[in-house]
């Protein structure tokens, strides 16, 4: 075994005390830089082999996918339900022109029950333009609106008038367009600085 020179290790950049390397150890930074990168071309083919490996198992999956969505999609009417039971409700848009706390219907205030009496405004949909009436219990589950809120009601047309409109969220479209906007800024962002 002969004594160790700077060519047995090609990490070698110099002495650690002198780093970053000053002028004198440029040509040493270089040569190790040059070793270093001696097996480029071999990264490169197993690079390119693991990239065939995973397009070959990800294929079918990506093609069976396919497949199930086209055969399993839902064709023609949709089936007939039983007297008394109806499909989910349409959604419409609204935004809540006005809030207020008091003692729900049927109740009285020594009895402590109250509800939040919300007059909404319908922003979207058939009944676009209506002002609804609604009273919404108050739960640990619900949220408390107030004036401005952006709100989804489910909407039943074929309902009595006292229950054709529901509170169901917040509505959320344009909070989540920024965030999926976010994501793709940050992904397209790391992805260019890694290359």
């Amino acid at each position: 075994m002969g004594q160790a020179t700077d060519q047995d290790d090609p990490w070698d950049l110099g002495d650690p005390e002198r780093w970053p390397p000053r002028d004198d150890d440029a040509p040493r930074a270089r040569r190790g830089a040059r070793h270093a990168g001696g097996g480029h071309g071999t990264r490169s083919g197993s690079a390119r082999r693991i990239h065939a490996i995973l397009l070959i198992f990800l294929a079918p999956l990506v093609a069976a996918t396919v497949a199930g969505l086209v055969v399993l999609w839902p064709h023609g009417k949709p089936p007939s339900l039983a007297e008394g039971l109806s499909g989910p409700p349409g959604q419409v848009d609204a935004t809540v022109a006005e809030s207020r706390s008091q003692p729900c219907d049927g109740t009285k205030l020594e009895e402590g029950i109250f509800c939040q009496d919300v007059t909404v405004e319908v922003t979207s949909g058939p009944p676009k333009g209506q002002t609804v009436q609604l009273q919404i219990a108050k739960s640990r589950d619900v949220p408390v609106l107030a004036a401005g809120d952006a709100v989804v009601l489910a909407y039943a047309p074929d309902e009595p008038p006292s229950e054709r409109f529901v509170f169901m969220d917040y509505q959320r479209k344009t909070p989540m367009l920024v965030l999926g906007g976010a994501f793709l800024l940050v992904l397209l962002v790391f992805g260019r600085l890694k290359g």
